[in-house]
């Protein structure tokens, strides 16, 4: 019976790489491949879930994965390895957070505190889910459009100082007394 493996389909891939490292391929691609399935996973919790949603269920898949591989039984090395990785993989990134997630979580906080206090569910809702405008933006930039490039001002010749015409100073009148 074949052992259980989330990464066997990527031996082939992996093979030249592991060979020139001096690594088992097995070993190589469990890793490699668990840091592809946390990262797999955490595309789509961001695409999906605000920031305070994905940080609790990257907490959640991170605790899981890891504390099944290490006590669950007769778990396969291999699949030990994958599962380690990937549990590494997602509570690192709920540990070492990107400047903009400190702002996303707090904002989704207030919104849930404010959601709350007035029983509004649409506020309560919006700090745990995505909205479509957000979600619909963010397939947006996903999707390949015409390249833009910047627009810089083309740099021309300076322009003419412009001259203004004098006028001769009126005469002082002095009165001597």
């Amino acid at each position: 019976m074949p052992e259980l493996s989330l990464t066997q389909w990527l031996d082939p891939v992996f093979d030249y790489f592991a060979k020139q490292s001096g690594i088992p391929v097995d070993q190589y691609s469990a890793v490699a491949g668990g840091q592809g399935i946390g990262t797999t996973e955490e595309v789509i919790v961001d695409l999906f879930f605000t920031g305070l949603t994905g940080k609790i269920i990257q907490f959640a898949t991170g605790l899981a994965t890891t504390l099944g591989a290490i006590f669950g039984q007769n778990i396969p090395l291999r699949l030990r390895r994958e599962l380690i990785t990937w549990g590494q993989h997602s509570l690192t990134r709920v540990i070492d957070p990107k400047p903009s997630d400190y702002v996303e979580v707090r904002n989704n906080i207030n919104s849930l505190v404010s959601g709350l206090q007035l029983g509004n569910a649409g506020s309560i809702t919006s700090a745990f889910i995505r909205s479509p405008t957000e979600l619909q933006a963010m397939i947006a930039a996903f999707t390949p459009g015409p390249l833009a490039l910047p627009s810089a001002p083309i740099p021309s010749a300076p322009a003419p100082v412009p001259t203004v015409p004098t006028i001769a100073p009126a005469p002082s009148i002095r009165i001597y007394a």
